[in-house]
């Protein structure tokens, strides 16, 4: 009598795991079908260069984009895949490695606008195998195209920096852009108690 309770008990906890895994896969389906459904209204989205090669991200059909059908390449094979979109936009692009900025490039539509914001004078794409920088690894896409004599434009207006920060690096390095901009009056937010 007791095997049978036992047998029964474990018979009815199996069935209600498989009851929360059917409930488990059926959120998760419809969080990936909620965010690709808020990806294709969207006129601008952000990620990291890796997060850009996300699922979530390949294959979509992005609403008011050019209605080409683009072919990507997906798992090795050419697969076809929704519109990509109008420009990609790569910050920081001077330390970025070239290969993980081809990650995004694979949402770029044809005939799309790249553009790759860095200071090449800063900190450089870093690799620590001493291998891959021997074949060359260790550049960024932004370098590649600087020195392959693509036009670079300097930023002559510094934006994002408070001018009291800016001053220090623009006295001390010379020839930085200029810490003018944006009254920051207005551009950073007042929270009470944090000044």
């Amino acid at each position: 009598m007791l095997r049978k309770k036992q047998s029964d008990l474990f018979g009815e906890l199996r069935t209600v795991q498989g009851q929360e895994r059917l409930e488990r896969d059926a959120t998760a389906t419809r969080r990936s079908e909620l965010k690709r459904q808020v990806l294709k209204e969207a006129h601008v989205v952000f990620a990291t260069l890796s997060q850009s090669g996300h699922e979530t991200l390949s294959g979509i059909s992005l609403s008011g984009k050019a209605g080409r059908d683009k072919r990507s390449l997906q798992n090795g094979r050419e697969a076809q895949s929704g519109e990509r979109f109008d420009a990609v936009v790569i910050d920081e692009a001077a330390q970025a490695l070239e290969t993980a900025t081809l990650v995004p490039l694979q949402l770029l539509a044809s005939g799309g606008q790249l553009v790759l914001v860095g200071d090449p004078k800063q900190l450089p794409a870093t690799v620590l195998s001493q291998l891959a920088a021997k074949q060359g690894l260790e550049r960024s896409l932004f370098e590649r195209l600087q020195l392959a004599g693509h036009r670079v434009s300097l930023l002559e207006t510094q934006y994002r920096m408070h001018p009291a920060i800016c001053a220090f690096p623009s006295k001390q390095v010379g020839n930085l852009p200029a810490c003018v901009g944006v009254r920051f009056s207005r551009c950073f937010c007042r929270v009470a108690g944090l000044g």
